[in-house]
């Protein structure tokens, strides 16, 4: 959705998230979480890891084929 995203935690369990700094990780620490906030995304390593919203129409599709 190429909204820019700090999360405050150690780790993530999706780390293509962290690809073109698109979703940063900071620690529980004002100065860290004031600092990343300041990493401006990569908009040209930009992907749609989660699809591109059109997933029900997909499945909708693949169901009546099979009807």
């Amino acid at each position: 959705m190429k909204t820019p995203c700090v999360t405050i935690r150690n780790q993530t369990e999706w780390i293509e998230t962290l690809e073109g700094n698109f979703n940063i990780l900071a620690e529980v620490d004002k100065e860290d979480i004031l600092n990343k906030l300041k990493i401006k995304p990569n908009i040209e390593k930009y992907t749609q890891y989660y699809g591109n919203g059109n997933a029900a129409e997909q499945i909708c599709e693949l169901i009546a084929k099979d009807v």
